[in-house]
């Protein structure tokens, strides 16, 4: 009975966000509706006479206006069938694109550890699949549902008015329909889950597999990779077929109950239309109504099917647009203008889920316009303190301060507005040029555009391009070379022209002739910066104004170069181990 309530409160809530958004183009198509299911049974009235009037009494009169009604009332059928289906399309594609928009909306807006949870391809199932099946359900419980339950109260009432009798022989179905038609549609939303959850894995993989194909090939695992796949295609299947069986099985219920049904009324009919009872014409109009049911009917149980998956899927949906942020803005939160980018952390502890704490009691001051750099082993935490500079994650305790402001008083836009960021992997758009360098001031001018891609030391090499500044370079950059890649990103940045800049292993994938052309458009974006940097290479920190060691989640050792080196402590290891490849 839970369950049942909470199936119920999902469409309520589908129909209520997305369905009402649709009224006017709904009650369009519901009076569309109204008119086709009411000359759907002036169609079947007319047999009585058609059969009584026109063969048996062989009236004149009836040979002209039966084709007349007829005709008439197909042509008004046929307008209404245009105004229905035309609205039902239209409210199916708002529906769909309304809750792709929503999903989105919340998608770029959620905490990025939800990113770390769940896998991309479950995104793009939901976009997909789930998307779909939500949208069919909604246009099936607005229209294609209401058109069957309004074809059966018009051809019930039409089959009362002939013969009540004969009305409540056939109403017999009508309950074991029902009652099977409820009771599968249970069983059927439990193995939609399964479907979806196969959906979601399938989707996972393919993203996982296509964003490592390169691998895939090196190592000369094709056929390795199919197979895998075609262990969670199987699974998938499994679920499919279950549902096919189950979504089959009220159709042929339907054709069998109302050929018994139909057996009894030829039966009773025959016998009232031999005794005078009734006349023939009215059976054979009684009959085609009785025959005319069994599609809306049939049109119901697989209604059923779709509304079922699509509660699976609003539940698998609504689960994500009702998780809200931990990391938001809020009431009391300030828009200010950061100019300055002096940054304090004050004994900040963090640690991932599922992982060991990564910052224990982290202090650091870093003047404005100054430059720090964050030197360690792997997973010491050195990404992590740029993270939480940016609230891509919340310390679990501590703090953190910018030009005297707690980030946490701020609003994320006030805060992010202040930080460039400049990584690894560039984080370039399948879009133009101009574009992805435009993405760091979407109002910039042309003219601002290419003054900082010569900054960036990028002009020359946009300008020997097939297109210049308007060349599509590709997913993630794919048609540039790293160096190129790098220096569009850190022409974006300057764009941004932001009081701190964030360098996370920017220059650490290129070659040495790459890197210096890089490491000059670096400096010119750190000038009046404050400036975080980690890197594993030397001339990438070597001038900065402070190194931090990090061990075990904390600064063991701060000052310059020159100064470490001669303590000859943890640093100074590190860059004789290191020194031969200019790395540490």
């Amino acid at each position: 009975m839970k369950k049942k309530n909470q199936g119920i409160q999902t469409l309520c809530r589908l129909i209520k966000e997305y369905g009402y958004k649709q009224k006017k183009l709904i009650i369009t198509a519901i009076i569309s509706l109204v008119i086709i299911s009411i000359t759907g049974a002036v169609n079947v009235w007319i047999l009585k006479p058609l059969l009584d009037r026109l063969f048996l009494n062989q009236s004149i009169k009836m040979l002209w206006m039966i084709p007349i009604v007829v005709f008439i009332n197909t042509a008004i059928r046929a307008v209404s069938s245009f105004y229905e289906s035309s609205a039902r399309k239209i409210i199916s594609y708002n529906i769909g694109t309304q809750i792709q928009l929503d999903l989105y909306k919340h998608i770029i807006h959620a905490d990025n550890s939800m990113f770390d949870e769940y896998p991309s391809g479950k995104f793009i199932s939901h976009f997909t699949s789930d998307i779909n099946a939500m949208r069919n359900a909604c246009t099936t419980l607005c229209i294609s549902l209401v058109q069957d339950i309004l074809n059966l109260l018009c051809l019930g009432g039409l089959m009362f008015i002939h013969n009540p009798s004969l009305s409540f022989i056939s109403l017999t179905i009508f309950p074991i329909t029902a009652y099977s038609i409820i009771h599968i549609g249970q069983k059927i939303r439990k193995i939609a889950r399964n479907m979806y959850s196969g959906i979601d894995d399938f989707m996972g993989y393919l993203d996982d597999t296509l964003t490592n194909i390169s691998i895939v090939k090196a190592y000369n695992r094709e056929d390795y990779e199919i197979n895998r796949i075609k262990l969670i295609v199987e699974r998938f299947l499994e679920s499919s077929h279950k549902a096919a069986k189950m979504e089959a099985i009220p159709s042929p219920l339907v054709e069998m109950l109302g050929s018994i049904a139909m057996t009894a009324i030829i039966i009773y009919g025959g016998y009232e239309v031999i005794a005078g009872g009734i006349s023939p014409g009215e059976l054979i109009s009684f009959i085609a109504a009785l025959f005319m049911t069994y599609r809306p009917l049939k049109n119901i149980s697989q209604s059923n099917t779709t509304i079922q998956e699509g509660i699976t899927s609003a539940n698998r949906i609504f689960n994500i647009l009702d998780a809200k942020p931990i990391i938001a803005d809020n009431e009391n939160s300030k828009e200010v203008v950061i100019n300055n980018g002096k940054v304090v952390f004050k004994k900040i502890n963090f640690a991932y889920k599922s992982r060991k704490q990564v910052l224990k009691n982290f202090n650091l001051e870093i003047q404005p316009g100054k430059t720090i750099a964050f030197v360690g082993h792997s997973g010491v935490g050195k990404s992590t303190v740029i993270q939480l500079l940016q609230r891509f994650y919340e310390p679990d305790s501590g703090e953190i301060i910018i030009d005297g402001y707690s980030i946490k008083d701020i609003t994320i836009s006030s805060l992010r507005k202040a930080i460039s960021l400049v990584s690894q992997d560039s984080g370039l758009f399948d879009d133009t040029i101009i574009e992805n360098i435009r993405y760091g001031k979407l109002n910039a001018t042309d003219e601002e555009v290419y003054k900082a891609a010569k900054a960036a030391a990028a002009h020359d090499f946009i300008s020997k391009m097939p297109e210049g500044y308007y060349t599509k370079i590709g997913k993630n950059g794919g048609k540039l070379s790293g160096g190129q890649r790098q220096r569009i990103a850190i022409a974006r940045a300057i764009l941004k022209n932001s009081p701190i800049l964030l360098l996370d292993e920017a220059t650490s994938s290129l070659d040495i002739d790459s890197e210096e052309e890089v490491q000059k458009a670096i400096n010119n974006l750190r000038e009046n910066r404050t400036t975080i940097i980690i890197a594993h290479r030397l001339s990438t920190i070597k001038n900065a104004d402070l190194i931090c060691f990090l061990s075990k989640g904390y600064i063991s050792e701060c000052g310059t170069h020159s100064d470490l080196i001669k303590e000859d402590k943890k640093y100074a290891r590190f860059f004789k181990k290191y020194n031969n490849n200019d790395l540490i």
